[in-house]
């Protein structure tokens, strides 16, 4: 894979265009790799599963080779290409341009991220709701959950969903949850497995 993402960019670089184009990098999902004794992929909801390697080169970026510690989601490509070629979108999609932050690595274009694991065309459906600092993971066929707090606890190795000190921040990740849940307008109907 290497060898031919490096003809991809010898053929940039030989063109001249290397400078007009976006480069974007990205997998569809992580993998453990040994991280809390598991492999591949799966249903657990930690960091080495959720944030998926994510590398973009933007032409207007002024800082090059900065790690940004933006909130970004798949589903914001999307959108962010569109805008960079300076068009927009044919409908309404879940994703927000994230230009502003590839070309700028100190800004945050989103407070939130949702993740959506479904293990088996059956109902079950997990539902992970992310801030800077948060992760709450919800079931839809279940009663219980996890809610970690990653800036002290980025092992993800102590759930909080049952601690009577954190149940007011529980119901307020909830709420916000399922506000964005009500979003359903901008919900598509899934048309393949992956």
């Amino acid at each position: 894979m290497d060898h031919h993402i490096g003809r991809i960019l010898d053929r940039l670089e030989a063109d001249g265009t290397i400078d007009d184009t976006v480069i974007v990098f990205a997998s569809d999902h992580g993998d453990y790799l040994g991280d809390h004794g598991l492999w591949g992929k799966g249903l657990p909801t930690y960091e080495a599963m959720q944030r998926v390697p994510f590398i973009v080169a933007h032409p207007d970026c002024q800082d090059r080779g900065q790690t940004s510690h933006a909130l970004q989601s798949l589903v914001d490509i999307e959108q962010s290409c569109l805008d960079a070629a300076g068009l927009v979108a044919c409908e309404e999609s879940q994703g927000v341009s994230q230009k502003a932050a590839w070309i700028d690595p100190n800004c945050s274009v989103r407070d939130h991220c949702l993740v959506e694991f479904r293990p088996a065309q059956g109902p079950f459906k997990q539902k992970t709701y992310v801030t800077d600092q948060y992760k709450l993971v919800l079931y839809d066929t279940r009663d219980y959950g996890e809610l970690y707090d990653l800036g002290v606890d980025p092992e993800q190795s102590r759930n909080l969903y049952d601690d009577a000190e954190y149940q007011s921040l529980k119901t307020e990740l909830t709420a916000a949850h399922a506000a964005d849940e009500e979003r359903a307008d901008l919900v598509r109907e899934r048309t393949a497995v992956a």
